[in-house]
């Protein structure tokens, strides 16, 4: 399996069983055999890369509105959402998105709504619905709400004055700049 490439790229990667070969540009590749390591450092290496994995779900911006209980519950519920799906049997790596291209978006929504319910029994009732259905679900206030919540927390927190400028402007300097742009068209 091997790693697709950014333009700006200079190191890829492939797996081949075992075998990991790192190829950095302008270098002879790197290859390396899990299996001439130790015992020891594969569980290690595999319960670091578990770690990291579950972990890095969790990458939810501060959002300084967000209280730090609400942060760290979003958090816990994004960790508990993804080991869940890996525990539930032979699943794809990468987590399926619910229905949609929305990086899971409504699979999370509908997991943090009904907690009670497995992720196993949510991405299941997703598989299972008609087109029509999947409108219906997309388009219930409870689910919009959610996942507006987590657009929120899955935005990036940029520390912008971008609104100030706006803040500052009296009607009548609007009402002048407007003009002006009248003109220039």
């Amino acid at each position: 399996m091997a790693t697709k490439l950014k333009s700006n790229s200079v190191i890829s990667t492939e797996i081949e069983g075992s075998v990991l070969t790192i190829n950095v540009l302008g270098h002879a590749p790197i290859v390396f055999d899990s299996e001439k390591v130790s015992d020891s450092l594969n569980a290690h290496a595999r319960m670091h890369g578990w770690k990291q994995r579950l972990c890095d779900t969790a990458a939810i911006g501060a959002d300084p509105k967000m209280s730090v209980a609400d942060r760290a519950r979003a958090k816990f519920q994004a960790i508990r959402e993804l080991a869940n799906y890996y525990l539930g049997g032979d699943v794809p790596w990468r987590q399926v998105s619910g229905g949609g291209s929305d990086g899971g978006m409504l699979l999370t929504a509908l997991c943090r709504l009904r907690p009670n319910k497995s992720v196993d029994d949510v991405a299941l009732f997703l598989e299972t619905r008609t087109a029509e259905q999947m409108k219906l679900v997309r388009g219930n206030k409870d689910v919009i709400a959610m996942m507006n919540q987590i657009r929120l927390e899955r935005a990036p927190k940029l520390d912008s004055n971008a609104l100030d400028e706006l803040d500052a402007m009296d009607s009548e300097s609007v009402d002048e700049e407007i003009a002006e742009l009248i003109k220039e068209a």
